[in-house]
């Protein structure tokens, strides 16, 4: 079940109760990001359903974001719902567009210096490795945390991108201890994807 772009928080928690009792995965697009600023967040306790095993949430890369907003955003919003920590599988997918790609690649050969700013240099994965570890503790503790680059062209180098997912890894070592988390990066083709790494 996708979450519609720009919807209510009124609207999103509608859809979700409706579909608490035969979605198996929830996919959020859109909820985080620099032009939303703070949100008063629906709540709902996603340890109601008994079919939801996977929440995903998708982050557009932008250079409005060096600062990680969105995935502030998305801490903000496991806050007002700690149960989100507690899905069997919690992913998060950053997209990166191809005009940020494109650019990346044109300033640097790798890419590497740009992406790894945008996306893995920030004390934030620190807070979310630390919630995602302490939920293992409770009964529906999550068992996978899904970490992914998903870029739409070739422009950005494999290495680029295994350099800024191995950056994340580090600076999530509980959750690497455990052995839950995983890290990918899909390319996606025509609206095809395919896994990279």
């Amino acid at each position: 079940m996708d979450v519609p772009i720009r919807p209510t928080m009124s609207l999103i928690c509608s859809i979700i109760q409706a579909s608490a009792q035969s979605a198996e995965t929830v996919v959020f697009k859109g909820m985080f990001d620099y032009s939303r600023g703070h949100q008063n967040w629906f709540t709902f306790d996603f340890k109601t359903s008994p079919t939801f095993n996977c929440l995903a949430f998708h982050i557009i890369v932008s250079y409005h974001s060096r600062n990680i907003t969105g995935l502030c955003q998305l801490l903000d919003f496991m806050s007002a719902n700690p149960s989100t920590a507690g899905v069997p599988v919690f992913r998060i997918v950053f997209v990166v567009p191809y005009v940020v790609a494109f650019d990346l690649t044109r300033k640097n050969t790798e890419g590497f210096a740009g992406l790894h700013d945008m996306i893995a240099e920030s004390a934030v994965w620190a807070q979310l490795d630390y919630i995602l570890h302490s939920a293992r503790h409770l009964p529906s503790a999550a068992h996978r945390v899904e970490i992914v680059l998903q870029t739409l062209d070739e422009e950005l180098t494999t290495t680029a991108v295994a350099l800024s997912l191995d950056e994340i890894r580090k600076q999530m070592p509980l959750t690497s201890t455990d052995g839950i988390l995983v890290c990918h990066h899909y390319l996606s083709v025509d609206g095809d994807i395919y896994e990279v790494l």
